[in-house]
């Protein structure tokens, strides 16, 4: 995780949501569901499982606002999932 905020950076416009991953690697750029594709990549090439999970904050947005979606990976560390 420290390698992806060290080497990746924070940007909206930089991929959409069908970015393929070697593209995000190739950028270096992306979103926090890019991310997560990229750490779930990196623990599945060490043999950890790893999932995508994805949900909204809670929070109460301005009028003709949505909540903000966030995205994330849960590893396996052998006792069960573990959330972050």
């Amino acid at each position: 995780m420290r390698r992806i905020r060290s080497d990746f950076k924070y940007d909206p416009k930089a991929t959409v949501i069908s970015t393929p991953l070697n593209e995000v690697f190739e950028k270096r750029h992306g979103v926090c569901q890019d991310f997560a594709h990229v750490m779930i990549a990196g623990l599945r090439g060490l043999g950890l499982p790893a999932a995508y999970v994805s949900g909204y904050l809670r929070t109460i947005p301005p009028p003709g606002k949505t909540a903000a979606a966030r995205r994330g990976c849960d590893p396996c560390l052998g006792l069960g999932l573990v959330r972050r």
